[in-house]
């Protein structure tokens, strides 16, 4: 008679710890290249901090502005809690501008901004830009619960044969 209380109550405990699922868009800088990129990103006024720019609002998480992204590696540039926005839109939100500092044969610096571009074939920022799309399912554990992501996570590839 215990023991069937016992698993009721565990069973109870189990189903009311379980949270609603969360909605996510995730924005990630990949580096397809064979060597590292400078990474320099120029948010808007309120995202910075110091060297560091605010880089979810989901969390109060902080990340550095200037950063080396090495070969074949990627880098989460922001997470929002606005599931449906595309990724260039969300870009155009946090950041003013980016730039990318690439030491293939010769160096060569990469700008990109809300209207405009320059050596790379297309801009992160434009509606027209192909981003990769991955949308899946993660979960969040923390003490005694559990919790369901629906994640898009949205990647732009920088690549050798689109540097110009």
């Amino acid at each position: 008679m215990k023991l069937g209380l016992f698993s009721i109550l565990f069973i109870l405990l189990l189903v009311s710890c379980k949270k609603d699922p969360r909605y996510e868009t995730r924005i990630v800088l990949l580096n397809s290249l064979d060597s590292t990129i400078q990474v320099n990103l120029y948010p808007k006024p309120e995202y910075c901090h110091g060297d560091l720019y605010k880089m979810s609002s989901i969390s109060s998480g902080y990340s550095e502005k200037y950063f080396a992204l090495t070969c074949n590696n990627k880098d989460y540039l922001y997470y929002s809690d606005n599931y449906s926005i595309g990724p260039q839109v969300l870009l155009g939100q946090i950041f003013d501008s980016m730039i990318l500092i690439v030491n293939l044969d010769t160096t060569t610096t990469i700008k990109f901004k809300a209207n405009s571009f320059q050596h790379y074939t297309q801009n992160i920022f434009s509606s027209s830009t192909l981003w990769a799309l991955r949308s899946y399912d993660d979960n969040l554990a923390t003490m005694g619960s559990k919790q369901i992501i629906h994640v898009n996570e949205f990647t732009f590839n920088i690549r050798k044969d689109s540097i110009r």
